[in-house]
C-alpha cells in the first residue's frame, strides 16, 4: 500500500474549504498537484465579481491572471519547488471578450 498524499495549505492562501491548496505524492516520485486558483488577494474575497464584463476590465483580468498565479507559485514554494519546475497548467478564462481585449492591448 503506497503512502497517502501530503497535503499542502501554505497559511498566506487561507483555510481552504473542500479542497487541498497542493498534493504531494508518495513516495517514488514527487508529484505536487495543484488545485485551481482564482485572483483573489485572501483565498475568500474576489476582486470584482463581474471583472470580466466589457473590453475595459482588461487591466481587472491581468491584475487576477498574476494574482491567481502568484498563488500558484506559493503553494509550489511551500512544497519546496520552483516555477521552473512546473511541468504543466491548465488555464481556464469565461470571457473570450476579455481575452482578446488583453491580446489585442499587448
Amino acid at each position: 500500500m503506497t503512502a497517502p498524499f501530503v497535503v499542502v495549505n501554505p497559511p498566506e492562501l487561507g483555510a481552504p474549504s473542500g479542497f487541498a491548496h497542493g498534493l504531494i505524492a508518495p513516495a517514488g516520485g514527487r508529484t505536487l498537484f495543484v488545485a485551481g486558483q482564482i485572483g483573489t488577494d485572501t483565498g475568500t474575497v474576489r476582486l470584482k465579481p463581474d471583472a470580466m464584463s466589457s473590453p475595459s476590465d482588461a487591466d481587472d483580468f491581468i491584475v487576477q491572471f498574476d494574482r491567481a498565479l502568484g498563488r500558484v507559485l506559493i503553494v509550489v514554494t511551500a512544497a519546496g519547488g520552483q516555477a521552473e519546475q512546473i511541468v504543466r497548467m491548465t488555464v481556464y478564462v469565461t470571457s473570450t471578450m476579455t481575452t482578446r481585449a488583453v491580446a489585442r492591448a499587448a
